[in-house]
């Protein structure tokens, strides 16, 4: 697996609940409860930003749930529980992008905003350039975009240089301006 594939950004507003502990057990059912009573709210909140549909959201802090649960893992601190959770619940809310591009559903309107001109023009653009970007790439262009976040703070979150996060982002925007202009011709 590419060094790309595991970006995973811990969350902008970092959680302020950690609590050290010995292991947290995501067996107990205690411990998951408590974990989706302090995270739900932020994580429907980010996934909103990204997929742009609180139902959509919702359905993804349930898969992300769902799937702590069936895994049941221990982590050495509360902590590393919040970034899995994160870094889950990211990941479907990006493979969701996935899908509804390809399935021409509405794309979230954080993106189509994010470049000027005719928003039909924009929406077909998006959708031919998410199948080319690559994870990492999607990541971080959702950040940009959605989250506003500034490079450093991008950079911050994902454990890289600040070059490379804008160095991706410009290639990013390479791509944009030729989609453009094949979609133009």
């Amino acid at each position: 697996m590419s060094a790309s594939a595991h970006f995973c950004p811990l969350p902008r507003t970092t959680f302020v609940y950690t609590v050290a502990m010995t292991a947290f057990d995501c067996t107990d059912q205690h411990v998951v409860t408590r974990l989706y009573e302090r995270l739900g709210r932020v994580v429907v909140a980010k996934t909103r930003g990204i997929v742009g549909r609180e139902d959509v959201a919702r359905e993804i802090l349930q898969e992300t749930f769902t799937r702590l649960w069936e895994a049941g893992p221990r982590f050495a601190s509360e902590t590393a529980a919040y970034a899995w959770v994160y870094r889950t619940s990211h990941n479907l809310a990006i493979d969701y992008l996935r899908a509804a591009f390809t399935k021409s559903e509405p794309l979230p309107e954080a993106l189509v905003a994010a470049h000027r001109g005719d928003a039909a023009e924009t929406r077909q653009l998006l959708r031919k350039l998410l199948g080319k970007l690559s994870e990492e790439e999607l990541s971080l262009y959702v950040y940009n975009v959605v989250d506003r976040m500034t490079h450093g703070e991008i950079a911050a979150l994902g454990g890289i240089s600040t070059k490379t996060v804008a160095r991706h982002l410009q290639r990013i925007e390479e791509k944009i301006a030729r989609a453009k202009e094949r979609i133009r011709d």
